[in-house]
């Protein structure tokens, strides 16, 4: 039997789920993504459902967003949009790290780095600063962006 394969005998849940996706990590996505999209209920749908973000007909059979996205690569993948304005279908969505999914989101402040455009998360990584010290610069002591990087360079240079 394939990983997506379950006799009656290998899983006892079968009965309430069809045998080929009963307990797997992709069924549990598709399901969490079809929620947040259609029940008005689920705790985040005014993020997705709410703001008109569907999922194609296409994935209204698991077996059909199975053999669009395949199997999930690691355990530290989920589903991702490619443009989170836009609906799940195959053309928009690929499993991503959560660091690649922060670096996808709305919210996500973008700079300038040896001519690249990358997260500041990723900037702050690179240059080995803190990202919590560059933010709590910005938010908490209203710091430009450009000063508060700069203070943190500046910081952890006195600390060396």
């Amino acid at each position: 039997m394939t990983r997506f394969q379950y006799s009656m005998k290998d899983n006892p849940r079968a009965r309430s789920v069809p045998p080929y996706d009963a307990g797997i990590a992709e069924y549990r996505a598709w399901v969490a993504m079809r929620q947040r999209c259609n029940n008005k209920n689920h705790k985040h749908f005014a993020h997705y459902g709410g703001r008109g973000i569907k999922v194609c007909k296409r994935w209204d059979k698991f077996k059909n967003f199975l053999s669009d996205m395949g199997a999930r690569p690691s355990a530290s993948h989920s589903v991702d949009r490619i443009d989170n304005n836009w609906n799940y279908e195959p053309k928009n969505c690929r499993w991503a790290t959560t660091e690649i999914q922060s670096n996808n989101r709305s919210s996500t402040l973008w700079v300038l780095y040896n001519g690249e455009k990358i997260s500041l998360k990723s900037f702050c990584k690179k240059i080995e600063i803190s990202y919590l010290s560059v933010q709590q610069r910005r938010y908490k002591f209203g710091k430009s962006l450009e000063e508060a990087i700069r203070k943190t360079i500046e910081a952890k240079n006195e600390g060396l």
